[in-house]
């Protein structure tokens, strides 16, 4: 089912070179026609940011907000949880001292929710308060900002995983079976190529490993956050992403000079929805049922939760 991963055909971009590329996810080089399977266009590099929609300025200080749930003011929207990301980024007493390593994430601010509940379902699949406690940490680690904008950006970026995860429900059986095998291979000491040989979907990985260098928010979610804040040589998944099942290890990490000019390098293993694998246009056909998709909010004060451009989406 798996095309080589290496054709001799394909342009082979070296790995100093994949920054640019990886950033513009239309200047990844095509494969040659004689290598591409029947009936596919090009399938959606894993890295690469998808387009989205300019961010939303932040709401003005003064309402309050209760960790767990945000209190509404009489006959208005809620501020979610007001107040910037300021001081040290990485919270006090964290250990940072290691530069290979990954940064760990930000502490010493409460997170905002301080329960596990579901905070949105998305054509009926949850979108819980952990998930987003677990982005905004990441995000206050190399992030300004106010917690309620970046409660909205992760909601923005998990929003699309929902819908897929909703839409290509009945592949999941099988896609978890095939992505367990290939971790249970990788734990058991088989070579990492072989592994991407048998069982991934990422035919456009530049080398035979499928090993990617990028920078923040670059990957989509939560293959970004995981990037970024697990220690080298640790097998992390399997975990879904809008694409599917991935496993991935952290092969090195360069810290910049500040945060969010970190560069990671993984190596991972994709099993793809099939629906989007077959697809001529997958992000085509995903940015089209995100725009379809229905939003419940669980709780009517977290309604500003929602984007302004999804919230046309939202249930009655």
């Amino acid at each position: 089912m798996k095309s080589e991963p290496m054709n001799a055909n394909r342009p082979k971009p070296a790995i100093a070179g994949l920054a640019a590329l990886l950033l513009l996810p239309a200047a990844l080089p095509a494969q040659d026609p004689g290598s591409r399977r029947p009936g596919r266009g090009t399938p959606p590099p894993v890295i690469g940011k998808d387009e989205s929609p300019p961010v939303t300025p932040p709401s003005p200080a003064g309402a309050d907000a209760a960790r767990g749930g945000a209190q509404t003011p009489p006959g208005g929207q809620v501020q979610l949880f007001g107040g910037q990301a300021g001081g040290d980024p990485f919270g006090a007493g964290v250990q940072d001292d290691d530069p290979k390593q990954p940064r760990p994430a930000a502490q010493g601010q409460p997170l905002p929710f301080d329960q596990d509940r579901v905070a949105l379902k998305i054509d009926g699949i949850e979108l819980r308060t952990a998930e987003l406690n677990e982005l905004v940490a990441y995000y206050r680690g190399f992030r300004q900002g106010s917690t309620d904008l970046m409660l909205r950006d992760a909601v923005r970026a998990l929003v699309p995983k929902k819908v897929c995860e909703a839409a290509f429900s009945r592949d999941l059986g099988s896609m978890s079976s095939k992505i367990a095998a290939a971790k249970e291979a990788i734990d058991a000491g088989a070579d990492f190529v072989r592994v991407v040989s048998k069982y991934s979907d990422d035919d456009e990985a530049p080398t035979p490993d499928a090993r990617y260098t990028f920078g923040r928010e670059v990957a989509v979610q939560p293959f970004d956050r995981l990037s970024h804040s697990s220690p080298l040589g640790e097998l992390q998944g399997p975990f879904l992403t809008k694409y599917g099942y991935h496993v991935l290890e952290v092969v090195e990490y360069q810290r910049g000079e500040q945060a969010k000019d970190d560069q990671s390098t993984v190596r991972h293993v994709l099993v793809m929805y099939p629906q989007l694998k077959d697809a001529e246009d997958a992000r085509a056909m995903i940015k089209a049922r995100v725009a379809a998709c229905r939003i419940e909010v669980a709780d009517p004060a977290l309604r500003n939760l929602v984007p302004p451009e999804l919230r046309g989406n939202l249930a009655e």
